[in-house]
C-alpha cells in the first residue's frame, strides 16, 4: 500500500507544472510561516502569480470551458481533459482553505482589478468534480462504478497470471464484456464538445491512468471537510508542521 501511495504521489507531481507546485508551497510559507525581511519580496511574487492562476480558474479571461462546464486548461488538446480539471479542482480548493484560515474572504490580483473569493474557488472546485461524477451533458459518471450510469475500464483479466502488453490485443479488439473492471478509476474523459466514446480502441477517451486518478483523489480529499476539522478551525490543514524546519539562513 505504501509503495502504491508513493508512486501515485510521484506521478501526480509530474503531472502538475513544477512551477505551480513551487508557487503554491512558497505562498503557503508566506501565509503561515512568514520569514519577514528581507525575504518577503521574494514570496510576494509567488503569491501574485498564484492569485492570477486562481482568478483564471473562476473567470473566462484566460481559460474557456465546455458547454457543460469542464475547464479547458489545455486548449490545444482534445483528449484526456479530466486529468487537468481534477488537478485544478484540487489546487483551487486548497487555496480556498488557505484564504479561510487567513480569514480573508477574497483577494485582488496585484496588477489589476481582478477579484476572486474563497467561496468562488470552492464552487469552481466542486463544479469540476461534479462534472466528473455525472453532472455533465451526458449525465454519466467518468468514474468506473460510481452512479447509475458509468463507463467501463480495463480489459485484461485479473487472474494472477503475468502478462505483457502484446497480449492485450486479443481483449482490446474483442467484442466481449471486460473480463476485469477497474472500479474507482477515472477514465480520460470527453472532448471539448462534451462528447465521449466508450470504446476500448479509443484510449484517448477511455484510458485511466495513475496520474489522472491521483489528481482526482487529491481533489476529493480537499473537498471533504470533516466536522472535527471545522470545529477546530483548521480545515484539516496543519499550518506549520509541513514547514517546521524552514528557518532563516544566516
Amino acid at each position: 500500500m505504501m509503495r502504491n501511495n508513493v508512486f501515485c504521489c510521484m506521478h501526480f507531481i509530474l503531472r502538475l507544472k513544477l512551477t505551480t507546485v513551487i508557487l503554491i508551497l512558497l505562498t503557503r510559507i508566506r501565509y503561515f510561516r512568514d520569514l519577514g525581511y528581507p525575504y518577503e519580496s521574494s514570496f510576494i511574487s509567488s503569491t501574485n502569480n498564484i492569485d492570477l492562476l486562481m482568478y483564471s480558474y473562476t473567470s473566462d479571461t484566460k481559460y474557456s470551458k465546455t458547454a457543460g462546464g469542464l475547464i479547458l486548461l489545455k486548449p490545444s488538446t482534445d483528449a484526456a481533459l479530466l486529468q487537468y480539471a481534477a488537478t485544478s479542482s484540487f489546487l483551487s480548493k486548497l487555496y480556498s482553505d488557505y484564504l479561510q484560515l487567513l480569514r480573508t474572504p477574497s483577494r485582488r490580483c496585484s496588477d489589476s482589478d481582478s477579484v476572486f473569493s474563497s467561496e468562488s474557488l470552492k464552487q469552481f472546485s466542486l463544479s469540476q468534480v461534479n462534472y466528473i461524477l455525472g453532472d455533465n451533458p451526458l449525465k454519466t459518471s467518468y468514474v468506473v462504478g460510481y452512479g447509475n450510469t458509468y463507463h467501463q475500464a480495463a480489459s485484461i483479466p485479473w487472474d494472477g497470471e503475468r502478462r505483457d502488453c502484446s497480449e492485450g490485443s486479443q481483449w482490446l479488439n474483442s467484442r466481449r464484456e471486460n473480463p476485469n473492471t477497474i472500479f474507482g478509476a477515472m477514465v480520460a474523459g470527453p472532448n471539448k464538445d462534451d462528447v465521449f466514446s466508450d470504446k476500448r480502441i479509443k484510449s484517448w477517451f477511455t484510458e485511466p491512468t495513475i496520474a489522472s486518478n491521483a489528481g482526482l483523489v487529491a481533489a476529493l480529499v480537499a473537498l471533504h471537510d470533516p466536522p472535527t476539522a471545522s470545529s477546530l478551525g483548521n480545515l484539516g490543514i496543519d499550518k506549520h508542521g509541513m514547514f517546521e524546519n524552514v528557518k532563516e539562513v544566516s
